[in-house]
């Protein structure tokens, strides 16, 4: 379903684990702009990006999750790997 946030965020975590970085990042952005408040889908943008090496994008979509769910450890993690890279 093209309209199910939480299908493009399946799809782009597959994406990922298949080394698909730039189709999981096109995934997960498609996933962000149905559900923009997904703390997990801009993780999962966050992950791309990191892979990409795309890091002060990377590093805003782990603020973004931190600012939807500030308990989501993943995208603290993230934020640091970021921020050192």
């Amino acid at each position: 379903d093209t309209t199910n946030a939480e299908a493009w965020n399946f799809k782009g975590y597959l994406q990922g684990f298949n080394r698909q970085h730039e189709q999981g990042l096109l995934s997960f952005s498609r996933g962000i702009q149905l559900n923009p408040n997904s703390d997990s889908l801009w993780v999962g943008k966050c992950m791309m990006l990191l892979n990409l090496e795309k890091y002060t994008e990377a590093l805003h979509a782990a603020e973004m999750a931190m600012e939807i769910d500030s308990t989501n450890r993943a995208a603290h993690f993230y934020r640091v790997v970021a921020l050192f890279c």
